[in-house]
């Protein structure tokens, strides 16, 4: 009988490592970096994402003047959790881009407030200002 080690997430440790291995290569051409950051692991790379985070307000709230929520500095929103993947493209120190990723089989908060992924939620009718007809039938 064979025994494997799990933690309490239900991960084992090969995953984590494997996990924790993806985080640390990113990808590096000539012209800009990618890094993946996720916690636990990636809190060495974390001020990427906060500098996404800045990156985003700079571009959807000061450029093209959507109506965001801010909050010093940053749009922030109820899918940044620390559950997300930030998949963050930078020069150096300086972000040029990025992306956030979330599983789609989860849902956060409670009552009213339960959202799972954004294309999902916006079809359901749970954010205002964003068209409910982005997808041809219901996402899953």
């Amino acid at each position: 009988m064979t025994k494997t080690l799990m933690f309490s997430d239900g991960h084992t440790p090969e995953a984590v490592n494997a996990a924790a291995a993806a985080e640390n290569a990113g990808f590096v051409s000539g012209d800009f970096e990618i890094s993946i950051v996720q916690m636990p692991h990636g809190i060495p790379k974390w001020h990427l994402v906060n500098d996404f985070l800045c990156y985003r307000k700079r571009v959807f709230i000061d450029e093209l003047d959507w109506q965001l929520n801010q909050f010093e500095g940053i749009e922030y929103e109820q899918y940044d959790t620390f559950d997300a993947v930030y998949v963050v493209a930078h020069r150096g120190p300086e972000v040029c881009g990025g992306a956030r990723l979330r599983r789609t089989d989860r849902v956060n908060g409670t009552g009213a407030s339960m959202y799972s992924y954004m294309i999902r939620d916006a079809h359901l009718g749970m954010l205002p200002g964003m068209p409910p007809d982005l997808c041809f039938e219901e996402p899953p």
